[in-house]
């Protein structure tokens, strides 16, 4: 089995998938640990997977609640759904 690319089209709150994009959207502690990542990355895939890391990233810190979450996740009270609740939950989101 092989990974296969994802299509983010339209899965993006705003943010562009580029360097200063993905900069902008991160809390100002992530970003400096994203450039310090950044400038140690050359191009190509390692640059493209970088990229996408910080955009999913990205992505957590714009939506907020992180610290929330994350002591959620430590406590083991995070709630959690199956795959089928997941997928019902987002043909409901798009139709």
């Amino acid at each position: 089995m092989s990974a296969q690319p994802h299509d983010y089209t339209g899965a993006s709150p705003g943010i562009p998938r580029t360097p200063d994009g993905i900069a902008a959207a991160l809390s100002p502690s992530r970003r400096m640990q994203f450039r310090v990542e950044l400038g140690r990355t050359a191009t190509g895939e390692a640059f493209e997977r970088l990229l996408e890391v910080w955009w999913c990233r990205a992505t957590l810190d714009r939506r907020g609640g992180r610290e929330a979450r994350t002591a959620a996740a430590r406590a083991g009270t995070l709630p959690l759904g199956s795959w089928d609740s997941l997928r019902s939950r987002r043909a409901n989101r798009e139709g």
